[in-house]
Parts: structure tokens; C-alpha cells; sequence
């Protein structure tokens, strides 16, 4: 069976599909989703995510933690946790760098959230000497202060898409044409209450045919991270491509062999990502009682933390050609034109940090 035959009975049983069931199901069904097959990460993969475009990525990253765990009170004891840590690559660099505070090393317990048996592999062959424990979602995570890093993770969350109409907003969902016995897309005709999680700014805004998407997941998810922070003591910091301001637009897509694709012909063969939306994240962390630091550009975050510096002395330590792939790798990160811009980054408190780095 494919994951096309799974489609097609699941909506001849129950009728079209939410895109949010599609996209899990896809991504993450133990059978035949994207990322229990495969490993998509790196030139071999499908995309590339910024720890395998350089190590100071990672780097830079591990020693904001460290900083992040001392100006927390160097807790004897904090959880490093990762949310899908993919190749394991960054956390690998990260650690690998942050041993410059040993006594962070020392306090740290490392916890990576990832459903795949397949990338769980990969992952423990490069993390094993630091003892991870593995988790299928942040519910199981245990107490305690903690540092969070979830990199490229809100991106692959489900999302609704709606779409708006004269009389109010409906459901996109997956179907099946008739004919052709391929996916196809509708509209449903009852309207959704789903529109309650949009942004006011969106529903005031908002024209007939226009496209809203909202992530129930994300939001959820990061209500829990919030309330844990507050509760519990730490920092997350989010990295991803999205927009600060809740607004319009279909941004759902399918990247296969680093190149754009049909979404809809390429079901279970493609990573399907859609942009995060930092303001109705913000939202709910605020609610939370947690205190939301930026967000900022991608570029500006690595330019605070150093990364010019450190491209150059690793320049140093290079022959003409690797020094060369460095810096075009450092390029890459933090270009407005690249992925400097798309990029955003935000920080999540339980308390107040007077100087957050980078933020």
C-alpha cells in the first residue's frame, strides 16, 4: 500500500481530508510518511537546514546555551533538549563547542523529540557519547529547568488552510478526483470554526478566495513549552522561516531534491513545510505568562552572536578552497537575499533575562 491508497480509503470512508491529517500523516505515518523512510537532510537529501551548511551554525548555537544556563542560575541540573533534532548534526556541533564551559557539560541532560525510528539512528550514532534519552513529543520530557532548541521544527507542524468566502471562512481538504482518481483539493461548503484561531488583523483584512492558515498544533504545542518555561525555569529559542505578522497567504509547500514541487503529486515523496506564524505564536506564550524576546532576523541573530569572527579565525585554520566554502557557507546563513532574512529567531522565558544573547 502507498500512502496514495491510504488517502484514497481514508476519503472514501470519511470524505476529503483535513490538510492537517495529510500532512501528518504523510510526514510522519510509521509505514510510509516522509520522515520515518528516509533521511532528507544534507546534498544527498531532499533540503538542507543551516547545521549542514556550516558547523559554526551549531556552534553558535551550543555556546548560547551555555551562556543561556549561566545567566539561568547554572542550575545543577538542566535538561538540553532538542525538538526534531534531524541528522543530529547541530546538536553534535553544539555540544562539541559548549565544552568551553565544562561545568555546563557537566550540569546538562540531553533530551532530543523525535518520532522517526529511522532518523533516531542516525541520530544516536553521532550523540551516543553525550547519552541522549529520546521522546515522541515534549509531554514525556521530565521536570526540571531547561534549554530548548527547536530549529526548522514549527515549519513541519500541520496546518488548516481556510479560505475565505462572502459568508465567512471555509476548509480546504484533501480529495479525490472523480475521473482521474488523483488528489485533488475542495472547498467545504459549511463554515469552519477554525477561524476563531485566526489573528484579528486577518479577519479584518481578509478578501473573498483569500487563503488563511492557522496550525492548532503549533499553537498547542506552544502553550505546553510556555507554561513548562514558567513553571519550571529555562529558555526555548526558536529558529525558522515565517512571517512576524499574522497575515494572508498560501505558504504551504513541497521541496524534493532541493528543488520546489507539486505538492500534490509528489504525497509522501516530498517534505511539506509551511511558514510559521511568530505573531500567533507570541500570543499564546504571552498568555502563557511567558515573556517573548524578538523575533529578529536569522542574520542579525548570527551577526550578534559572532559568526563573522569565528568564519575567520576557522578561515585561518583552512586551506585557500575550504576557506573559500566557509565563508560562502556563512554568506548563506545571514544574506538578507539568502537565508538571513527569511529566517526569524525568537526566544521564549520563563523570567525576565536582562541580557538575552543575541536578542
Amino acid at each position: 500500500m502507498t500512502i496514495l491508497d491510504y488517502m484514497r480509503q481514508r476519503v472514501e470512508a470519511d470524505g476529503p481530508i483535513a490538510l492537517s491529517e495529510v500532512m501528518k500523516d504523510t510526514l510522519t505515518h510509521p509505514c510510509f510518511g516522509y520522515y520515518a523512510t528516509r533521511n532528507p537532510f544534507g546534498s544527498l537529501g531532499d533540503f538542507v537546514t543551516a547545521p549542514e551548511i556550516s558547523q559554526i551554525f551549531g556552534e553558535l548555537i551550543g555556546l548560547w546555551a551555555a551562556v543561556i544556563w549561566q545567566q539561568i542560575g547554572s542550575p545543577r541540573k538542566v535538561n538540553f533538549i532538542e525538538l526534531g533534532p534531524g541528522s543530529g548534526i547541530m546538536m553534535a556541533d553544539a555540544l562539541r563547542a559548549s565544552q568551553l564551559v565544562p561545568d555546563f557539560h557537566v550540569a546538562l541532560d540531553l533530551h532530543l523529540v523525535e518520532n522517526s525510528l529511522a532518523l533516531r539512528k542516525i541520530q544516536k550514532n553521532l550523540l551516543a557519547r553525550y547519552a541522549p534519552t529520546w521522546h515522541n513529543d515534549v509531554y514525556g520530557l521530565p521536570c526540571g529547568p531547561s534549554i530548548i532548541i527547536a530549529n526548522e521544527f514549527f515549519d513541519t507542524m500541520p496546518i488548516t488552510q481556510l479560505v475565505r468566502s462572502r459568508l465567512g471562512w471555509h476548509e480546504r481538504r484533501l480529495s479525490f478526483d472523480q475521473q482521474t482518481n488523483m488528489p485533488t483539493w475542495t472547498i467545504m461548503p459549511e463554515i469552519s470554526h477554525l477561524a476563531n484561531l485566526l489573528h484579528p488583523k486577518v479577519l479584518n483584512s481578509a478578501q473573498p478566495e483569500d487563503i488563511a492558515e492557522v496550525s492548532s498544533v503549533s499553537l498547542s504545542l506552544a502553550d505546553a513549552l510556555a507554561r513548562r518555561l514558567v513553571s519550571e525555569g529555562g529558555v526555548a529559542l526558536v529558529i525558522d522561516y515565517g512571517y512576524c505578522n499574522s497575515a494572508v497567504g498560501d505558504t504551504l509547500q513541497a521541496i524534493k531534491e532541493h528543488k520546489f514541487v507539486d505538492i500534490l503529486k509528489n504525497l509522501g515523496e516530498s517534505d511539506l513545510t509551511a511558514h510559521v506564524d511568530f505573531a500567533a505564536l507570541s500570543a499564546v506564550v504571552n498568555r502563557a505568562g511567558a515573556i517573548v524576546y524578538g523575533p529578529l532576523t536569522q542574520g542579525n541573530f548570527l551577526l550578534s552572536l559572532g559568526i563573522i569572527q569565528r568564519t575567520y579565525n576557522l578561515m585561518k585554520e583552512s586551506n585557500h578552497k575550504q576557506a573559500r566554502n566557509i565563508e560562502a557557507a556563512m554568506v548563506r546563513l545571514i544574506h538578507s537575499n539568502e537565508m538571513g532574512s527569511l529566517f526569524k529567531v525568537v526566544a521564549w522565558a520563563g523570567q525576565k533575562i536582562n541580557l538575552l544573547p543575541g536578542l
